[in-house]
């Protein structure tokens, strides 16, 4: 088996300048330019524009960090928690009755802190990062004197976002949960179109893996919108979460069935990318489902899984029950048991509290809880790369003339966010965007009259923010970067047009430098370490994915109910290690070599375990109540030579296929062979990439084992 060309990164400029296909989304577009526009339009009505000014520049700060896959109960948790956090921000701004040194070194100290406080969760980071940005506002802009008044402004913004998202609720309380369902259904739609293409040529292209990835990707919001949100709302089981289960695993079965679609069957998938876009539409737009494609016979385990879940989708409050001519029906009389084991994985902690004497619960409880808040080295590291950052920006006040200078340790702390990207790429991007911004914001000014009209461009500008964040970060600081100079322009006294743009390029392009040099070019470019353990937990997912989709179930319909749900667990698992390594080498194919270099070397290798992956799935979603599974201890062996990928020289031993290839179970066990020889060989091969690397991790990792399991004790999205 050879390396597969096409997956050949792109160069690391191209990569720098790629844009995302994105769509606008009316009812996020419409709340933004709402949230921005209408307290400017009010306060110009009342005759106080400054107090609508803070709290649209509370709400802009809402809007611009809101993700395209959150559902209405995670965006007030998020504002919830965000809120008090940004607010306090402008708070700093008492700091400059202090001499300036010691401003400087307090405000050093707090984002150092405020890099530790982003390190407990997405959450956290977020409204760390808006404290910051409200605290550089503060500090910059000392004449505001009464710091409480826009702390108090960004609440009541907040208010006003969350009031607009309960109209929103009112009104259709389920639309996040159906964009999110309808996108993972079309990645399902261009999957099995791709699938079909690629067996019509007689060359292998890997399109199909392309889409395939895109599926893999778009589960995990899936299962978090569905699962996660769905266990939190019902405090347990129930007949809606338990349609919600049903909606995951019927979409699990048609992934599964998808890639394992032999190629003299092929063809139909034609026909059932179509019938799934055609469900993905009257989803979005609440019309009755399609009817099941005619290519498909009516015994079909592909049929059987399309009408699962249209059943699913469509029958709201009760689970889809298998007619009684399917030959799978004894797999799902157990629906409800297999089911609910989907949310105690995503949700419970393991032990649980209750199993434990009473004098030993406060104990644990306390442990968990000291575990949870553990600075691990990591963290403290890039606490440390921030605070120096930050530091060095809140010094080039000595340097920049004018009440500007403060757009320098805004422009950082909108960069340096690791978890949101590649830095280096990062800082070229906003400097590049805030350009084409420092154009549309000198235009706006110069032609449109201030008043009402220019209120009206900046709620059109707020509208496309989630648009431009989903194409790209210079897309996103093109809008942002407007919306902010006509904001402050109001703020700042006599700040010029023209000149106050350009002048806030230059800050953006010191603060970009001071990145690129002090958060950039002094450190590891790319985290071995970090990949590394993730590449190990991916193989020992991977193995124990192996060991659940050849497990047997004796003939007992119970045992093989349970047992499918452990086999889409383990896939789950699998998929999303492997997606998180993408997306974690993602974020350095930007940047120049040897970053670039080294992040791609690892690309052939994760193709290499997805197409492992894909091998289990295509096998696994062939077994039935009785069929005859692999030699438990021929899987075992497989199972312990991809956990051994990890380490020197174990893995590749044995290249020649022992199994017999005239049967099922036999020709599995050999692609399976045969994938952990190439990935064998690859470690063996790419330069940057070696076994021992991955083995060292694993040693200096094996000592956080429990801390570890203690911050993410289910493993659930």
């Amino acid at each position: 088996m050879s390396p597969l060309r096409h997956n050949e990164p792109a160069s690391w400029l191209s990569e720098l300048v790629r844009q995302h296909p994105a769509h606008l989304s009316w009812d996020i577009s419409l709340r933004a330019a709402l949230c921005v526009g209408l307290p400017l339009s009010i306060g110009i009505i009342a005759g106080d524009i400054m107090i609508g000014l803070w709290i649209s520049m509370g709400t802009l700060l809402l809007c611009s960090g809101e993700s395209g896959t959150s559902t209405y109960r995670a965006l007030i948790r998020q504002t919830l928690i965000c809120v008090p956090i940004g607010a306090a921000g402008y708070l700093a701004g008492y700091l400059t009755l202090l001499p300036y040194p010691a401003t400087l070194a307090a405000m050093t100290v707090i984002s150092f802190a405020a890099a530790i406080i982003s390190s407990y969760g997405t959450v956290f980071s977020v409204g760390s990062m808006q404290a910051m940005l409200t605290a550089c506002i503060a500090v910059g802009l000392p004449f505001i004197g009464n710091f409480w008044m826009p702390a108090l402004l960004f609440l009541v913004g907040a208010a006003f976002y969350i009031l607009l998202l309960g109209l929103e609720i009112l009104m259709d309380r389920q639309r996040p949960q159906r964009i999110i369902l309808a996108t993972h259904i079309r990645a399902l739609a261009a999957f099995a179109d791709q699938k079909a293409d690629d067996g019509e040529t007689s060359i292998k292209e890997d399109s199909s893996e392309q889409a395939r990835r895109r599926v893999t990707d778009s589960f995990d919001p899936l299962y978090a919108a569905l699962m996660a949100e769905g266990y939190r709302n019902n405090q347990g089981h129930s007949a809606d979460l338990a349609q919600k289960a049903a909606v995951i695993k019927a979409a699990d079965s048609i992934f599964s069935i998808i890639t394992a679609t032999p190629k003299t069957e092929i063809q139909s998938l034609h026909a059932v990318a179509l019938w799934l876009n055609t469900l993905a539409d009257a989803l979005i737009h609440r019309s009755p489902p399609p009817s099941l494609p005619d290519t498909l016979t009516t015994q079909s385990h592909l049929n059987h899984s399309l009408q699962q879940l249209v059943d699913a989708i469509w029958h709201k409050g009760s689970l889809p029950y298998v007619d009684t001519a399917h030959p799978d029906q004894e797999q799902d009389q157990a629906a409800n048991t297999a089911l609910a084991h989907t949310t105690d994985m995503a949700t419970h902690p393991a032990p649980k509290t209750k199993l434990l004497p009473q004098n030993e619960r406060a104990k644990y409880k306390a442990w968990l809880l000291r575990a949870k808040l553990a600075i691990g080295h990591d963290a403290i590291i890039n606490a440390f790369i921030f605070a120096l950052c930050m530091g060095v920006a809140f010094a080039s006040k000595y340097v920049i003339d004018g009440s500007h200078w403060f757009w320098v340790p805004l422009t950082v702390a909108l960069v340096m966010k690791p978890d949101f990207g590649s830095v280096f790429a990062r800082a070229v991007l906003r400097t590049l965007g805030t350009a084409g911004g420092v154009v549309i914001a000198a235009l706006m000014l110069a032609y449109i009259p201030k008043g009402q009209p220019l209120v009206l461009a900046i709620a059109l500008l707020a509208g496309l923010l989630s648009w431009g964040k989903a194409r790209s970060y210079a897309m996103q600081a093109v809008i942002l970067a407007p919306l902010v100079l006509v904001l402050v322009d109001v703020i700042v006294p006599g700040a010029g047009t023209i000149d106050y743009a350009l002048q806030r390029f230059e800050d953006t392009a010191i603060g970009g430098l001071i990145v690129i040099v002090f958060g950039y070019a002094f450190w590891p470019k790319v985290d071995t370490q970090q990949l590394g353990n993730s590449f190990i937990m991916a193989l020992t997912d991977a193995a124990n994915y192996l060991r659940a989709a050849c497990a047997q179930d004796r003939d007992d319909a119970r045992l093989h109910s349970v047992q499918r749900q452990r086999i889409f667990d383990a896939r789950h698992l699998a998929y999303r290690d492997l997606s998180n390594i993408r997306s974690q080498l993602q974020k350095h194919m930007a940047e120049p070599p040897p970053a670039g270099i080294r992040a791609a070397a690892w690309l052939p290798i994760i193709a290499g375990a997805e197409r492992l992956c894909d091998s289990i799935t295509a096998f696994s979603s062939g077994r039935t109540l009785g069929s005859v599974m692999p030699d438990p201890a021929q899987v075992e062996v497989l199972a312990g030579r991809m956990e051994n990928l990890a380490h020197e020289n174990h893995a590749h031993e044995q290249r020649v296929c022992p199994y017999a290839h005239d049967t099922r179970n036999g020709s599995f066990l050999c692609d399976v062979n045969s994938e952990i020889g190439y990935l064998a060989g690859l470690l063996e091969q790419t330069p940057g990439v070696s076994a021992n690397s991955a083995a060292r991790v694993l040693s200096e990792n094996t000592a956080n084992a429990d801390i570890a399991a203690a911050k993410h004790p289910t493993g659930g999205a």
